[in-house]
This record gives C-alpha cells, sequence and structure tokens, in this order.
C-alpha cells in the first residue's frame, strides 16, 4: 500500500503522467506480473477527502498507520460524518497523536476512515492503551455505532523503507 497527499485533485496531473508511463514500460509490467504470486487478490485503487484533522509536511512520516474504516449506514450519512469528525477529535485528545477523518471519493458510497500516524510501535501500543482505559472513548464508540453499518475494519501499516 502506498499513499500521498495533494492540496487539489489537478494535482494528481504528474501522478497520472507517472502511472502512464509505467503502464508502457515492459520492464515494469514484467516486475508487476513477476511479483503477482505475493498478493491475494487484484491491486485496487482509491481517493479520499480529509474531512477534519491535517497532516503537517514538515513532520517527519510516521512509521505506523492506524486505520479504522467505516461505511455510513442507510440514512446515517450526516449522522456518521458529524460522528467521524467527532470520533477524530475525540481520539487526538485522549491519544495526542493526530487523527485524520477522511470520507472515501471511490468505493462505496459513505464510505470513511481514521488515519493515524504514529512514531514506533511503542507509541501505537500507548495510543491503544489510552483509547481503552478512557471510559468517555468507550461510550462515544457506543453512541456513534448505530451511524455506520456493520462492516467496520481495522489495520495497522507499517512503513517499509
Amino acid at each position: 500500500m502506498w499513499a500521498t497527499f495533494v492540496e487539489h485533485l489537478e494535482h494528481l496531473e504528474h501522478l497520472e503522467e507517472a502511472n502512464d508511463k509505467l503502464a508502457m514500460s515492459d520492464s515494469y509490467v514484467d516486475l508487476v506480473e513477476g511479483g503477482s504470486r505475493f498478493f491475494a487478490g487484484p491491486l485496487s485503487d482509491g481517493l479520499a477527502q480529509v474531512v477534519s484533522g491535517e497532516r503537517d509536511p514538515s513532520a517527519k512520516l510516521p512509521n505506523y498507520i492506524t486505520t479504522t474504516r467505516a461505511t455510513a449506514a442507510n440514512g446515517q450519512l450526516s449522522a456518521a460524518m458529524a460522528d467521524g469528525v467527532k470520533t477524530a477529535e475525540t481520539a487526538t485528545r485522549i491519544t495526542g497523536a493526530p487523527t485524520m477523518f477522511l470520507v472515501d471519493t471511490t468505493g462505496p458510497y459513505g464510505g470513511c476512515r481514521w488515519t493515524t500516524g504514529l512514531a514506533d510501535i511503542g507509541e501505537l501500543e500507548r495510543s491503544e492503551a489510552a483509547l481503552m482505559a478512557d471510559d468517555s472513548w468507550l461510550a462515544l464508540i457506543d453512541r456513534v455505532g448505530p451511524s455506520y453499518s456493520q462492516d467496520a475494519r481495522q489495520a495497522i501499516y507499517r512503513r517499509m523503507t
């Protein structure tokens, strides 16, 4: 997985040009085909818009990213968006680690995610422990739960250098 941030969608033009060049490169296509045995399922692409929080471009890149993905329940889109912002702000307050709330532009309608960048595995563990020990966090998650369908999932990604 890889991710990038752009100020405006028109800035993706350079990424599109690079992808077009890669798609025409025989050596790249051979590399992709050779590495395909290491993956289960197809490659996928996505686009999301930051609704709450921000990434500090001057900050050091995090070594770990936690991501929680959910989809707004039918008839709950407005509540899911408001609850998503509240959840991100509360996670940031409790852990001290900036959490962003993003809404998917592609993929399932109403798809959203929360992402938090952490320096190391110790910070990740302390952050998770702080959330689980905070009664207000648990009450918030119980309260906002009905805003989302029951397909929420979490992942932890480690940056490989």
